[in-house]
């Protein structure tokens, strides 16, 4: 075993270990049961990380001024559901068979292929949205792309997302 692989049995990595070991998990439950902790998980996040909801709470104040206050809440709890589903749709792109991803339809890829066959290089870019990882699965499974990224900070995550 490397250094570098026993390294990560040290316990500042359990929480990694835990996290990966649980979506690993939940990426085998069926979509609807997948969305249903999604919501319920997203939920308690709300409320068990109090400085993402300080910040959450004062964007959406400052956005929305006209709304009252539970309706922002409500719209932050929301948010942070739609944000675990998020992270479960990345489970799917990560561990689900290609037979077993969600009916999906490209719009434009013979733009991409007219010019890879001309010799051009195309740079895609997109924003940070919870759909990238997804996305980016189905355009491999039609196409040859590289992808770029920042690694995490978190050593261990860093080399599970570049295996």
């Amino acid at each position: 075993m490397s250094s570098l692989m026993a390294n990560f049995y040290n316990p500042v990595y359990w929480h990694t270990w835990l996290g990966l070991g649980i979506l690993r998990l939940v990426s085998l439950l069926p979509w609807s049961l997948q969305r249903m902790v999604a919501w319920a998980l997203g939920a308690t996040c709300f409320y068990l990380i109090p400085i993402r909801r300080f910040v959450v709470l004062v964007n959406l104040r400052i956005c929305f001024p006209e709304l009252t206050e539970a309706e922002r809440r409500c719209i932050a709890r929301r948010h942070y559901q739609s944000l675990v589903l998020g992270i479960l749709e990345t489970t799917r792109a990560w561990w689900q068979k290609p037979s077993k991803l969600p009916p999906y339809r490209i719009e434009g890829l013979e733009h991409l292929e007219n010019a890879k066959a001309k010799g051009k290089g195309v740079l895609l870019v997109s924003g940070h949205f919870t759909t990238l990882e997804i996305a980016g699965r189905i355009l491999c499974l039609n196409t040859r792309i590289s992808c770029l990224y920042r690694d995490p900070n978190n050593l261990l995550l860093a080399k599970f997302l570049r295996e």
